[in-house]
């Protein structure tokens, strides 16, 4: 599986949701297939295949020359981790080629009971730069699917950074999230797209309003992407060092995955056969650099082609050369229109056969791979008589032995030699060409077969340290309060900071970073750090990256090295894979906490970012109360109150409907988007960044259960404030207060205090 050391690979990856759709995209000429199972797959409502259709899914791959890769790619939560090694071992004993995986738990089991199964990181990890590449690399991934939000320019310096083998969507339906950071669909419906049960919200009609009420849009496909088709970026994508261009679609037909396949592979080959990637000179740090006599162009005929097999309103090539707009979305139409295309028949193996019929002597059938000799295996059978009557003829013998039906073998040539008026039954004729084929097949696929190794005992434990641990090392050094209570809050303004402060009840201040303007970044914490100072109380601060961190502010982050190491605060809150490897190398003294959207669904995750220096991580959102009092959360804090953030995205809904065409003003603020229901959500836009964060539409709640949340073994308590005015801040820490002095106030009286709320999914979990 080392791609890297071939500068020509450059794979095409077909979807296939069932055993049609294989056979369809590998006759169309797909180099691999990502499929699904019924366990453990991002696309629970594909048709996927069952156990044995995933096993004759990898013979027919392999004896093709083709690779199978299978989508593990969903959260997993603690007691759904027991069956992941049973449904992988017979596949990784008949070859499988990798997995696609989004769960470090997962991650975590796969290497230590499968440690040669090559592991891709999903999409849904949210990677966005060569930090997060960096990290995964370290755990032991052997490939990675960018994040689709990515241009060619950063994938071009990511592969020139770290040299991983890089997957890059190049056709299919796009998200308006970053992938991996949607709970839309798990908030307001209970499909969780963590669990491949997306239900789509982003393709309703919303209208929008300004923070002041003022209407800016009428109900419209606000949220709904273009399909996107990047067959004319082929070329850059290989210079910049793609392994692997993917087509989405496992919930699509064979015609369109056969069709949209055909039409990238022509494109490919066309590439390939041009040699348009070359080595570059020894002074050029990148491994390829562009070869201007490569360019290919897509016919307009073609281009016709992949838009009757299906679009959106139109395509996009997406991020490639934009940071967003609105162009790549379909507002007024966001209906998918599609013709059918005729699928060829499925690819069968060429095979040279030779035939030796003897009177008397055992019949003798030889067979091989065509081209390939060595592949050559001999069987015999029953022996053939002298004829009594009607002699066996060439011509009838050669039908016979020619007839493989639905094997996965065809002959090229077959060659017989045979006596003169001599008879053979037909099942006996039959029986010599099945046991060939079957040796023949049992050969091909020998180097595939692996034996699994002898199960490890695995403890999904509740972390590296021992509970009991209180030194330094064993509890993270997180702080006094480790062991006791920690009342956190998440602050997003120097009001809401000066809220908290008066208030008092709180242990532990974690500052957003990602709503500071850049020019101001330093100044303002340095004020925010001052006010928390000048406090006679003591509080652990912690300042809370931003969400996403690509490449452009890392290098910004990283400028800032000095002014931040000389700041007195306790650690980092991270939100993704590349902040956790930035922290790591730069700010190894400092601690590091995970939010929720680096998941811990279970004790083998926590387990697997404890052991690279985390000091505690964040109860994920979609977790239930019996899930949440299964997994162990010794070293967890969790969110009791806050407006969940449903989306995360690369989209600007402030840019795209106030300046359509024309760039952004770069003003941050808030959006309000009104679903059908009337349901009003704020949207806030973060210029520093460009990130767009879309919160529902009332906070969640969990006052109540604080004594449930408790006896499951949290004592980190996190109040999460991001639109909430002063005002607001203090109402909330008032009945927060009132609910742990349990003399003064019910729980069902710190509910009705709260007004209009949720209890998210605490109660009710998702799918």
């Amino acid at each position: 599986m080392a791609y890297s050391d071939n500068s020509n690979f450059f794979e095409l990856l077909a979807p296939a949701g069932s055993p049609e759709i294989l056979d369809a995209v590998f006759a169309a000429g797909a180099d691999a297939a990502y499929i699904g199972g019924k366990d453990f797959g991002a696309r629970a409502y594909a048709g996927n295949f069952s156990g044995e259709e995933l096993l004759g899914a990898l013979d027919k791959a392999h004896l093709l020359g083709r690779r199978i890769y299978l989508t593990v790619n969903t959260l997993l939560k603690n007691q759904e981790t027991d069956r992941l090694c049973d449904y992988i071992a017979p596949l990784y004993e008949r070859g499988l080629d990798a997995v696609i995986v989004q769960d470090m738990g997962a991650v975590s089991l796969i290497r230590r009971s499968f440690p040669d199964l090559p592991i891709h990181a999903s999409t849904q990890m949210t990677v966005t730069g060569a930090d997060g590449v960096r990290f995964l690399q370290s755990e032991g991934i052997s490939r990675v699917i960018l994040s689709r939000e990515l241009s060619i320019t950063e994938i071009r310096e990511i592969y020139k950074q770290t040299k991983m083998p890089l997957e890059v969507f190049v056709h299919g339906a796009l998200c308006y999230s970053y992938s991996g950071q949607c709970l839309m669909s798990g908030m307001l419906g209970g499909r969780s797209g963590n669990r491949g049960r997306c239900a789509q919200p982003c393709r309703l009609a919303y209208s929008a309003a300004d923070e002041s009420g003022h209407t800016i849009s009428q109900p419209s496909h606000i949220l709904s992407m273009k399909d996107m088709c990047g067959i004319e970026d082929l070329t850059e994508l290989y210079a910049a060092g793609a392994a692997s261009v993917k087509i989405e679609g496992r919930m699509k037909q064979a015609s369109y995955a056969a069709g949209v396949v055909s039409c990238y592979r022509k494109y490919i080959d066309m590439l390939l056969d041009a040699g348009s990637r070359i080595k570059a000179d020894d002074a050029d740090t990148s491994a390829y650099s562009r070869n201007p006599v490569s360019e290919i162009h897509v016919s307009r005929a073609d281009r016709q082609m992949l838009y009757s097999l299906g679009n959106r309103s139109g395509f996009t090539d997406g991020y490639y050369h934009r940071r967003n707009g609105g162009d790549m979305i379909t507002f007024s139409e966001p209906g998918f229109s599609a013709e059918e295309y005729p699928t060829a028949s499925p690819d069968r193996l060429p095979v040279v056969g030779h035939a030796v019929f003897s009177i008397g002597k055992p019949a003798s059938l030889t067979v091989w791979r065509a081209g390939d000799r060595t592949s050559a295996v001999t069987v015999t059978g029953q022996s053939p008589e002298a004829a009594r009557s009607a002699a066996l003829t060439e011509e009838a013998l050669y039908k016979r032995l020619a007839k493989t039906g639905g094997l996965a073998f065809e002959f090229a040539d077959l060659t017989i030699d045979m006596d003169d008026n001599l008879f053979l039954p037909v099942g006996a004729i039959n029986s010599l060409r099945r046991d060939a084929m079957d040796a023949l097949k049992h050969k091909l696929l020998k180097p595939y077969m692996r034996t699994a190794p002898a199960r490890v005992h695995l403890d999904p434990g509740a972390g590296t340290a021992d509970e009991g641990d209180t030194s330094e090392a064993g509890a993270g050094n997180l702080s006094q309060n480790q062991h006791g209570r920690r009342f956190i809050a998440v602050i997003s303004s120097e009001e809401q900071l000066e809220a908290v402060l008066f208030h008092g009840s709180m242990t532990d201040i974690y500052i957003e970073t990602v709503v500071f303007p850049r020019e101001d970044m330093i100044c303002k914490l340095r004020r925010y750090i001052k006010l928390i100072s000048d406090y006679d109380k003591e509080y652990a601060v912690y300042l809370a990256l931003p969400p996403i961190f690509r490449e452009h502010t890392r290098r910004f982050y990283t400028s800032l090295t000095d002014e931040l190491s000389s700041m007195d605060f306790c650690g980092f809150l991270i939100r993704n894979y590349e902040e956790l490897f930035w922290t790591e190398n730069l700010f190894p003294e400092k601690r590091r906490i995970i939010d929720h959207n680096i998941y811990t669904y279970n004790n083998y995750a926590a387990d697997a970012f404890m052991t690279r220096g985390v000091c505690g991580n964040t109860v994920p959102l979609e977790l239930n109360r019996a899930e949440i009092r299964h997994r162990s959360s010794f070293r967890s804090e969790m969110v009791v109150y806050g407006y969940y953030p449903l989306m995360r995205s690369a989209q600007c809904i402030h840019c795209n409907l106030k300046y359509p065409g024309s760039g952004c003003d770069g003003i941050s603020g808030i959006t309000r988007l009104i679903d059908r229901r009337k349901t009003v959500f704020s949207v806030r836009n973060d210029c520093s960044e460009c990130i767009n964060t879309i919160y529902n539409s009332v906070p969640t709640v969990l006052f109540s259960h604080i004594d449930d949340i408790r006896a499951s073994g949290i004592a980190s308590l996190r109040l999460d404030f991001t639109i909430e005015t002063a005002e607001e801040v203090f109402d909330v820490l008032e009945s927060f207060r009132a609910c742990m002095d349990i003399s003064r106030e019910s729980a069902a009286e710190c509910d009705r205090r709260q007004g209009a709320h949720t209890n998210g999914h605490y109660t009710r979990g998702v799918e």
